[in-house]
Formats: C-alpha cells, sequence, structure tokens
C-alpha cells in the first residue's frame, strides 16, 4: 500500500511532463501557421503595391504620348506614382523589419526577396530618392540591403 501512494505524485508528474510537451507540440504548430501567414500577408501587399505602381507607370507613359494634356496632369500623375512608390517601400519595410525580427522564415524569405530588394538598391531613381542614407526611412530595406549584399563593394 505504502508503494502504491509513493507512485502517486510520480504518475503525477509524468502526466503533467506528457500535458507540457503535448501543449509545446501546439504551440509550435501555431508558431508555424503564425509565420505562413506573415508570408502570406507579405507576398500579397507587395504584389498589390506593385501592381499599383506599375499601373500608374503605363498610364502615366500613355499620357505622355496624348496631346493636348497639360503639364499638371503630368505633375498629378507623378505625385501618385511617386506616393504608390513609396507605398511600395512601406510594404518592403515591414517585410524587412519581420525579416530582421526573425517572425518570418529568413532562408524563404531571402530566397524569395533578394531579387526584389537588389532591384530597389539597384534602381537609382529608387535609391537616390527613397533609400539613401541622409533620408534613412527605410531602416529596415537598408540593413537588409547591407546584410545580403555589402553595398560597400557593389557586390550586388
Amino acid at each position: 500500500m505504502d508503494n502504491l501512494i509513493s507512485l502517486i505524485p510520480i504518475i503525477i508528474s509524468l502526466g503533467a511532463l506528457i500535458i507540457s510537451f503535448w501543449k509545446l507540440e501546439i504551440t509550435k504548430r501555431a508558431e508555424k501557421t503564425a509565420i505562413a501567414n506573415n508570408e502570406i500577408s507579405i507576398r500579397t501587399m507587395i504584389t498589390s503595391a506593385r501592381n499599383r505602381t506599375d499601373d500608374l507607370t503605363i498610364e502615366y507613359n500613355r499620357l505622355e504620348f496624348v496631346d493636348g494634356k497639360s503639364e499638371e496632369a503630368k505633375k498629378v500623375f507623378e505625385k501618385s506614382i511617386f506616393s504608390s512608390i513609396e507605398n511600395m517601400l512601406n510594404v518592403y519595410e515591414k517585410a524587412c523589419s519581420l525579416y530582421l525580427d526573425n517572425k518570418v522564415d529568413k532562408k524563404r524569405f531571402r530566397k524569395d526577396y533578394k531579387i526584389d530588394i537588389r532591384k530597389l538598391a539597384e534602381n537609382k531613381n529608387i535609391s537616390e530618392r527613397y533609400l539613401s542614407k541622409k533620408i534613412n526611412d527605410f531602416g529596415s530595406i537598408n540593413r537588409v540591403i547591407k546584410e545580403w549584399f555589402d553595398t560597400e563593394s557593389d557586390n550586388y
């Protein structure tokens, strides 16, 4: 009888251990789901922002070839394009921030966005206007560029 009574705390401890491992596994699955949702959300936002910028650029280029369009109309389109580019960069900034904070799968993120980030860094109009060290509104993008491409030696 004494042996049975002494086994009860051991059985309870083992039960608590099993429950702890079970909850840990549930938490890991939830974290993986959250990371996947972040990645899907990032891709959707980037695609939407890029499409908006592309659409405005196409419209602007059409506008340049139409006679009788005023300079004022062109300036309105330019402002819209710049606003759209800033919106796209804000999405990349958020994505890079999640990358730097380990909120996404870093290997997959690098694989998925390396070309996009390189294009941002190499685009003189964008890099000079938005990504220069003087402005620094997009610090996370700049840190990712530096981490991935070593901009000092221009090996990107």
